[in-house]
């Protein structure tokens, strides 16, 4: 079907976009910035990411495209720092003002190096420059050369011609006032970038800035460093940069102070938690530059915070001693260590390190370590009578058992995901958490969420926030709860995901329908869900599509593929007619002269209706008579009778007659017959039909005729086919012949 809407984001897109591509100026290694190493991201088989840092005179909208990107890309001043997959070799970019740019890197990058792309914006010819605007709020509104502009995130770009222009920058925020000045584009600037100086918005109000870091850490504020950083900082209303480090680690921070005091986390030290094998004894050693862990001897579950390469040595009776390297060079590096300590029974098991693969060799070691109460022996012994299996082997599922009741993190873990009930699955996750198996975390967040337990999964899912479907979970949580802000942050951090990103920016056009946080922009919406599918969308996206799609193009088939089936449980539709947008699907697809009537989509809609509180006489109405007739649901004249009976109490005939259809057909025929006549005396001839079908039940013939011939003559056709029949009846072919005619 031709849809207008389709054919207006068309018209769009094409309007917005200029016949060139960004180009090129220079691809190379940047061997200095160490950032792909102190900052690692690690794609999803551990292997850590290359840096691309991409430096384009115009940074706003700017959109990449790779199929083995790695997380969120993030904006710092001057740069996007894109993360990808070790081995990619080509992006994609795209900007709203130029064509889609497919940029080759020529050669391979390597995870762990760091490279800088830059980009130029293709000359025009308009004699134009960008000037840069940039403030102290995030959120202001600018005014230049007759023109409104708005921001959230405290940079404007406009595109000018060489004059003298004045400008005045506002924000809604309270408690700053608004600055005027002029500036200069001169024709040197034209084709370039024109970057003004921040303009501060002046403010009486101050606010306190509270830093939590390690006390090895330097911090400056706004590029000043601050001694007594452990100390509320007073600072002025507005955007202020926070940079912590530590030796040669730092890491810089945005805060943003326009409206109240903030808390900023600022440690730059990972971290570390061995989840099992239980009693191990662990001790960690310092390596060159490394700082002094929190704790030297630490047991399993425990996390201990370190910046730099350490060896860490573990022993366990039974097991053959184990050192390994770790390392975590900045926050973002909280690893959770499951350590392969290797005992007799599994180099039998296994074949290795000289031993002769001997399987029942290896069970009878493992039962050995067993009578000492080891864990995981029990765990491998839970695994190798499971062989791969679904946990259905009487003697996987004891030794499983056994593992779990002796607080093995894993066990636990793997018992609570074969516990059918939510509630029963909480305690064996919690002890697999407390044991340092940080992934349980995620399996904990959804139970808590299934138990409508909000504070507790939000708790348990912030432990794993890295994880991108944690990031989304906390995201729509934090979103149905109305904390607007918070949820955004976490929406922003998975949007680029392959695979959850789909969800998270059609929350993210949710904030643009409603204008949550930034200015309403429907069209802006619209542009975000239309390339999200209809599966993979909010409850709120399909309800803000559906309806767009009927208010403004009363284009009922392209909203019925977002309506149908909407969850409405939850939805807070305050603000959205979704009740009348559901009454006027239903009344669509019950339209028999439409090609799309469908009873199953009128009830289905108009039942939606009714549950958002539409109690209107045409939702009630075609209700009831979907119950009373089985169309769409199966028949159920109580709840027609309920329906139909309020309305036909008001005097509407249709009501009165289906109603008196609903008792005629349980027996009540008496009620029927004065709901008939009453109808009959407003001049429904439909009822005074039915009346002379009652009398014909009856063999009271004389009424029956005069009956279905007052209706017939008002060209009540049912009336019309009874006296055709009674007629033929009567061997009466003159006055058969004569209702043929009428018929």
């Amino acid at each position: 079907m031709k849809t207008l809407f389709s054919i207006l984001l068309c018209i769009v897109f094409c309007l917005d976009t200029h016949a060139q591509q960004l180009e090129v100026k220079e691809f190379k290694l940047d061997p200095t910035d160490l950032r792909a190493r102190t900052r690692p991201r690690k794609d999803i088989n551990g292997d850590p990411c290359a840096l691309v840092k991409i430096q384009i005179p115009v940074l706003h909208d700017l959109v990449v495209e790779s199929s083995t990107q790695i997380g969120t890309m993030e904006y710092t001043p001057g740069e996007y720092m894109l993360f990808l997959g070790d081995g990619t070799r080509n992006i994609t970019l795209k900007h709203p003002d130029y064509e889609p740019t497919e940029i080759d890197f020529g050669t391979r990058v390597e995870g762990m190096n760091a490279y800088i792309l830059k980009l130029d914006i293709p000359k025009t010819n308009d004699n134009t420059s960008f000037v840069h605007f940039h403030s102290n709020v995030t959120k202001f509104d600018l005014e230049v050369n007759n023109q409104t502009h708005s921001t959230e995130n405290g940079e404007v770009y406009v595109r000018l011609s060489p004059a003298t222009y004045h400008y005045t920058i506002s924000t809604p925020l309270s408690g700053f006032e608004s600055v005027s000045g002029t500036f200069d584009v001169a024709e040197s600037d034209i084709n370039g970038i024109k970057a003004l100086d921040r303009i501060n918005l002046p403010s009486a109000k101050k606010f306190n800035l509270h830093i939590s870091a390690p006390e090895e850490s330097s911090i400056k504020i706004d590029g000043q460093p601050v001694r007594k950083w452990n100390k509320p900082q007073l600072l002025p209303a507005g955007s202020h940069t926070v940079e912590a480090s530590i030796g040669n680690i730092s890491r810089t921070f945005n805060v943003d102070m326009s409206t109240s005091d903030q808390l900023l986390n600022a440690d730059v030290r990972g971290s570390i938690t061995v989840a099992y094998p239980t009693g191990i004894e662990l001790e960690l050693t310092p390596l060159a530059g490394a700082l002094k862990p929190t704790k030297k001897k630490f047991l399993p579950g425990e996390e201990i915070f370190i910046l730099g390469k350490y060896k860490m040595t573990a022993k366990k009776k039974g097991y053959e001693p184990k050192t390994i390297e770790i390392e975590a060079l900045s926050d973002e590096d909280r690893s959770s260590i499951s350590l392969d300590m290797i005992s007799n029974a599994d180099n039998y098991y296994n074949g290795h390190n000289g031993f002769k693969l001997n399987r029942d060799k290896a069970v009878k070691e493992y039962k050995k370590l067993i009578e000492n109460g080891d864990d995981q022996a029990m765990l491998s012994l839970a695994q190798h009578y499971n062989n791969g299996g679904k946990w259905t082997d009487p003697a996987a599922l004891s030794y499983l058992t056994k593992a779990t009741h002796r607080g093995n993190p894993k066990a636990n873990y793997i018992t609570a995901q074969l516990e059918p009930k939510p509630q029963a699955r909480i305690p064996y996750l919690n002890k697999a958490v407390e044991g340092g198996y940080r992934d349980a975390n995620l399996l904990l967040g959804k139970t808590h969420l299934q138990l409508q337990d909000t504070a507790q999964a939000i708790n348990a899912l912030l432990k794993v926030r890295n994880n991108a479907e944690a990031a989304l979970l906390l995201g729509r949580t934090y979103f149905t709860s109305g904390r607007y802000r918070l949820a955004r942050y976490f929406f922003d951090q998975v949007k680029d995901h392959e695979y959850y990103g789909e969800m998270a920016r059609s929350y993210i056009g949710d904030y643009y329908f409603y204008g949550i946080g930034c200015n309403k922009d429907p069209q802006k919406a619209m542009k975000l869900y239309g390339s999200i599918s209809p599966e993979n969308m909010s409850a709120y996206s399909r309800m803000n599509i559906g309806t767009y799609y009927v208010l403004e193009y009363n284009d009922k088939l392209s909203a019925d593929r977002y309506l149908s089936g909407l969850p409405l449980e939850g939805l807070k539709t305050d603000n959205t007619p979704l009740a009348d947008v559901m009454r006027s699907m239903g009344k669509f697809f019950y339209d028999k002269n439409n090609e799309h009537y469908s009873q199953i989509k009128t009830f289905r809609y108009l039942l939606s209706a009714y549950n958002l509180g539409d109690r209107s006489t045409e939702t009630c109405l075609i209700l009831g008579k979907c119950y009373k007739d089985g169309e769409g649901v199966g028949k159920d004249l109580e709840q027609a009778i309920a329906l139909l009976k309020p309305i036909a109490d008001e005097g509407n005939l249709n009501a009165m007659r289906w109603l008196g259809n609903a008792y005629e057909s349980k027996g009540l025929k008496n009620i029927a017959f004065e709901l008939y006549k009453e109808a009959s005396k407003q001049g429904d001839i439909a009822s005074t039909g039915f009346i002379g079908t009652m009398y014909a039940d009856q063999k009271n013939w004389t009424e029956a005729v005069k009956n279905w011939e007052a209706a017939a003559k008002k060209g009540h056709k049912n009336s019309i086919k009874q006296l055709i029949k009674y007629y033929n009846w009567r061997k009466n072919s003159a006055k058969a012949s004569f209702w043929k005619k009428r018929l």
